[in-house]
């Protein structure tokens, strides 16, 4: 499972790192950042709600779960 971010059309709203603070936050720069997890059944739900979420639709979740 891997998630990504479209850096060009994300307008960095943040919803993702409300829905998914274990999987997204903030650089000191303020631009989003992934972090380094283990991407698993216990974040898949956070996941995908992240990705509706999203105003801009930046967020692409691909791979098998």
């Amino acid at each position: 499972m891997r998630i990504t971010i479209n850096r060009e059309t994300s307008s960095f709203h943040g919803y993702c790192v409300e829905l998914a603070p274990d999987v997204f936050g903030w650089r000191d720069d303020f631009s989003l950042q992934i972090k380094d997890v283990e991407i698993g059944e216990p974040l898949l739900e956070k996941l995908v709600e992240a990705c509706k979420q999203c105003p801009t639709q930046s967020l692409t979740l691909e791979g098998d779960s």
